[in-house]
């Protein structure tokens, strides 16, 4: 398993369809020339798939060698091209907040993987986002700690300052000390419904797959997190490949690429999804190897790809041992067709 790889536009990571070329672009915005020109560069340089990871970026797949330099051309003329921030901000409206923090870590080496939340309205938004520190209204609090205090760029550098001298890899492995720490609850906490908000509309993408006729269609967009795309001031138009609504089923599938796209992948996932999505009541998660990409953290009913067919994990993340195991596609939707995962 490959582990604490972050890939971005100038350095890919070599997937089971070719390189992933990672975008982050400056406040997960894309303008309507900036959508046109990434779905350009999928279609001509990448095998014209792309997808949204956890943390708000867009990944072009299928890219090779030979069209990787053209393809980076491409985006650097599109104004895409550009130093990755940790900072991952609520989708919904601009936050100058965003750019203060970027500029405040600038020049602190924190690991790739390394996140900074930025999610200041009444109600998160942003609590299951993958982050090591989290600005929540005017709460620094850091992950994996119910409590925070008050404070903003210049105590969320501190909180950074003080986690590289740890040596740790996440922040959740420590414990801040107690100038750091706090005694605040944070604000309460939602997962944003697809469909209309005051700013525009959210809409969802199954298994947060994006195809370039699409990127194109929707105009300018917002990555967010949640398998979804913000279209700011405006409704969705009618796309087939859409999801309006949270009362569809594939929203409560969550399904990586799988094989042959992933190369750890030991079965194709999506297919598999599809044909469940409408038969299992709560969160399914159909993951192509035990790394558990899609959803690493949060338990769920779980069918994992080994390499002598699916295993079941009844409650819990791929990574657990499976209480079934050897099990063909056919034997997962007769197991699980109609089944309350809950009560599995």
């Amino acid at each position: 398993m490959i582990r604490g790889w972050c890939p971005t536009a100038l350095r890919p990571m070599m997937s089971g369809d070719g390189l992933l070329v990672r975008l982050r672009p400056p406040g997960g915005r894309l303008t309507a020339a900036q959508g046109a020109a990434v779905a350009d560069v999928a279609r001509r340089f990448g095998n014209g798939r792309m997808d949204l990871s956890s943390r708000a970026g867009l990944q072009i797949r299928g890219v090779t060698e030979d069209t990787h330099p053209p393809l980076i051309e491409a985006l650097r003329d599109a104004g895409l091209v550009v130093d990755a921030s940790p900072v991952l901000a609520a989708p919904f409206a601009p936050d100058p907040m965003e750019a203060t923090l970027t500029t405040a870590l600038a020049d602190l080496s924190l690991p790739p993987k390394f996140g900074v939340v930025l999610d200041r309205g009444a109600v998160r938004v942003m609590a299951d986002t993958p982050a090591d520190i989290r600005l929540e209204g005017d709460l620094v609090r850091a992950d994996g700690q119910p409590l925070g205090r008050r404070g903003g760029a210049e105590t969320v550098r501190a909180l950074a300052e003080w986690f590289l001298t740890t040596g740790a890899k996440r922040m959740r492995d420590v414990t801040p000390p107690p100038h750091l720490a706090g005694d605040i609850a944070p604000p309460p906490a939602t997962v944003p419904a697809l469909g209309a908000h005051p700013h525009g509309t959210l809409v969802g993408l199954p298994f947060g797959e994006l195809t370039p006729d699409t990127l194109v269609a929707l105009g300018e967009v917002v990555l967010t997190p949640w398998r979804a795309l913000f279209l700011p001031c405006r409704t969705a138009p009618d796309r087939p490949d859409l999801i309006l609504s949270d009362a569809d089923p594939l929203r409560r599938v969550v399904a990586c690429p799988g094989a042959p796209a992933c190369a750890q992948g030991h079965a194709p996932t999506r297919p598999l999804a599809r044909a469940l999505a409408a038969r299992v009541q709560g969160t399914l998660h159909i993951s192509g190897c035990a790394k558990g990409c899609a959803r690493p953290r949060d338990p769920a009913t779980t069918l994992v790809a080994l390499p002598d067919g699916f295993g079941l994990i009844p409650f819990g993340r791929a990574s657990d041992p499976p209480q079934r195991r050897g099990l063909p596609p056919d034997a997962c939707i007769t197991l699980l067709g109609g089944t309350n995962a809950a009560q599995l």
